[in-house]
């Protein structure tokens, strides 16, 4: 067993106590504080934004991922564990929570097709640096910062005649003609 000085030493089920915290402990740690701070009336962004793997965000889920500064959202909010990192982190949560505004209105499927594929692809023309406009004043996004009650603006809305773009399939034909 050891001399009472390592008895002593020893504490929370084994580890020396000048040891720190295993991944699982600290993992535990982690879920549990989370599981205390949940409020399904949650208004608060911080509270998100100090998640370390879920919270709610006035009534919607939210899930925090390993993806960086990014966000998106499909009914439940996924919020990058680097978004509080970013100059605006407040918007971005109110700005995916507008989004989960949209799926609620729209439903599943009208959501994919009126949001979800229309953002997956102006979201990659602009990582491919082929998007003439700002990814933010498309309507989908200005629509969900209506409803996240964010100002990014102004941005000129490119869904004009003037600039030619009516609907996604503009878009869709543009990464068809990029790789064409």
């Amino acid at each position: 067993m050891g001399n009472r000085a390592e008895r002593v030493v020893r504490v929370n089920g084994g580890v020396p106590a000048d040891r720190p915290p295993s991944a699982i402990r600290v993992f535990m740690n982690n879920i549990i504080s989370d599981v205390q701070a949940v409020d399904i009336r949650n208004d608060s962004e911080e509270v998100v934004l100090n998640s370390h793997y879920f919270s709610v965000y006035q009534e919607a889920l939210v899930i925090r991922l390993p993806i960086g500064q990014q966000a998106f959202s499909l009914g439940i909010m996924f919020i990058g564990d680097d978004v509080a990192s970013r100059p605006d982190p407040e918007k971005t949560v109110r700005h995916e929570y507008g989004h989960t505004v949209q799926y609620a209105n729209m439903g599943l499927f009208g959501y994919i097709e009126e949001v979800g594929i229309p953002s997956l692809t102006a979201y990659y023309l602009k990582k491919q640096e082929q998007l003439p406009y700002d990814y933010h004043s498309s309507p989908w996004e200005s629509k969900a910062n209506e409803h996240g009650d964010v100002e990014y603006g102004p941005f000129k809305n490119p869904w004009t005649e003037e600039h030619g773009y009516y609907d996604i399939w503009d878009l869709v034909e543009q990464v068809y003609n990029y790789y064409s």
